[in-house]
């Protein structure tokens, strides 16, 4: 073999060579990449597992520091929680509801106890109010169980007191549908006229509605306001507000009908969604 056949043979040998390493350069990189998937594989897996680990573990130390209280049965009957501070008019929410006193709403009392009651096809819970001697604010969620309702009504008066701000995010982050209401509204207009002798009731009733919108929001939790006391004591029930109202009245009253509305519809979708 000349010179000029060495150097052909030389040529085509050296590719013949590259193409056989680039072949297994290829081969290891593909070998490479299957090792680094299972491994990527099994760390998710055992990812999954610590976490589905670390939520049972969660879930039972949530049971035991935060029970289901024993007056709120586990069953089919949607269930709606009635909260807020004593005296922001909880009892006599529940009454005007279903038409009668069922619950104690007189001055100076306060209910002490759950109070459960059935409204058609769900159930009613007056729960006791916070802030007081007998339930601290900082154990009435787990103490009540409200994580357990179906929807939560959190009442206020004047202003968004605390006990509701606090219950609006915690049951937010239970995902438990919360309802806003501010009662008692006919005293609050009146109060804000009596410093602005030149707003008409309308003005102070918007104002307070762009306030309690605004705040609650961002929690995605609706504001209802209502006047149970204007009702039971002019009128004695919801049908009789409705046919012999003032202007005041009317003006407070409008949410009432959307309110029940919602607070149905939010408890019987929750229920439906859990079973």
């Amino acid at each position: 073999m000349g010179f000029l056949g060495e150097m052909v043979f030389s040529l085509f040998g050296g590719k013949e060579e590259l193409g056989r390493r680039r072949e297994q350069m290829r081969r290891q990189h593909e070998e490479a990449m299957a090792r680094v998937r299972q491994q990527k594989g099994e760390l998710l897996q055992q990812v999954r597992e610590n976490a589905e680990a670390e939520y049972r573990k969660y879930l039972i130390d949530l049971r035991e520091i935060y029970p289901r209280p024993p007056y709120l049965p586990k069953d089919s009957v949607p269930t709606i929680g009635i909260m807020g501070e004593c005296g922001t008019g909880k009892s006599t929410f529940i009454n005007t509801i279903l038409g009668e006193r069922v619950a104690a709403s007189a001055v100076g009392e306060c209910t002490a106890d759950p109070g459960v009651y059935q409204w058609g096809d769900v159930r009613l819970v007056d729960l006791p109010g916070g802030c007081t001697n007998k339930f601290k604010a900082q154990d009435y969620f787990q103490k009540f169980g409200i994580r357990y309702f179906d929807a939560v009504v959190c009442m206020s008066t004047d202003r968004a007191k605390q006990l509701a701000v606090d219950a609006v995010k915690h049951l937010t982050r239970n995902d438990v549908p919360t309802i806003f209401v501010l009662s008692k509204v006919e005293g609050v207009i009146r109060g804000e006229l009596g410093f602005k002798k030149d707003r008409t009731e309308e003005d102070v009733f918007e104002e307070m509605q762009t306030k309690y919108n605004g705040t609650f929001s961002q929690y995605n939790c609706p504001v209802y306001f209502v006047s149970a006391i204007e009702v039971l004591k002019e009128y004695g029930s919801l049908e009789a507000a409705g046919s012999r109202e003032t202007p005041l009245t009317r003006l407070v009253n409008k949410d009432w009908l959307p309110l029940l509305d919602a607070m149905k519809r939010e408890a019987i979708a929750r229920k439906e969604f859990l079973s």
